[in-house]
């Protein structure tokens, strides 16, 4: 309205202006963030040993072994699914005999900004599992440069259908397929940092975020779940339980 009543006096449209910026009284309403969905610890714990239980079935050990590796990467490293899908192969082929103690790889991500990104031992066996079955994805038995080759072989997977994978896996857990999504594993590996008392600027810099009030909308779910803590130790809370 401020904007309007500016380009109208402005124009010439009108003598006098009734929103001007300095007013006082019209104050600009202050646009809140809603907090980002994550999946507990459990639940994440859940698809992790419902893919690895598919994935020893033999009819489904080939597609299992690359949603496995999919969500350990996801997990262990915070990384946006936009940038795993676009990771080449040749990109980690170091870590398949990797001796653990240079478990990462440079990404570039947003604005083409570069960052390490990790990989723990779950992740790196997910990964060598994966690797084993890999060809076995690509059609006619062509070749392709993309760590999660695609329907077509000079293109990677899409984020749609990591989406659609994930979605699937959560059904078959009994997990309510409305709260997760690829970008909710990130903010899920996030908010269970925080809650293991990792330090906000090594949530950023992992992340990948530019601005520190970026990250720091996680300590708004800490903040609650800890408000939630000392409401149900109170010890009129607990009177009232008993």
């Amino acid at each position: 309205m401020k904007n309007f009543y500016k380009c109208l006096f402005n124009d010439g449209i009108i003598d006098f202006n009734p929103a001007p910026d300095n007013d006082a009284e019209l104050k600009n309403p202050k646009v809140s963030r809603p907090l980002p969905k994550y999946l507990s610890v459990e639940e994440i714990f859940l698809l992790m040993d419902a893919v690895r239980k598919s994935a020893s079935e033999s009819n489904k050990e080939i597609s299992s072994k690359r949603l496995c590796a999919i969500l350990d990467i996801l997990y262990s490293s915070g990384m946006r699914v936009s940038e795993l899908i676009d990771m080449k192969l040749c990109e980690v082929s170091h870590l398949i005999n990797s001796n653990n103690k240079e478990c990462y790889i440079i990404i570039k991500g947003k604005s083409g900004r570069e960052r390490q990104i990790l990989f723990n031992e779950q992740a790196l066996q997910s990964l060598r599992n994966y690797l084993s079955v890999r060809d076995n994805l690509i059609p006619n038995g062509k070749e392709s440069d993309w760590l999660f080759p695609g329907d077509k072989p000079n293109k990677p997977i899409t984020r749609q259908r990591v989406g659609q994978l994930i979605k699937e896996l959560a059904r078959k857990c009994n997990i309510d397929e409305n709260k997760i999504s690829p970008h909710v594993i990130r903010h899920s590996f996030a908010t269970h940092l925080l809650d293991s008392g990792a330090n906000i600027v090594l949530i950023q810099k992992v992340l990948g975020h530019t601005n520190l009030s970026t990250t720091q909308i996680y300590t708004h779910i800490a903040n609650k779940k800890l408000k939630d803590k000392l409401a149900d130790s109170h010890p009129i809370t607990q009177m009232i339980n008993n």
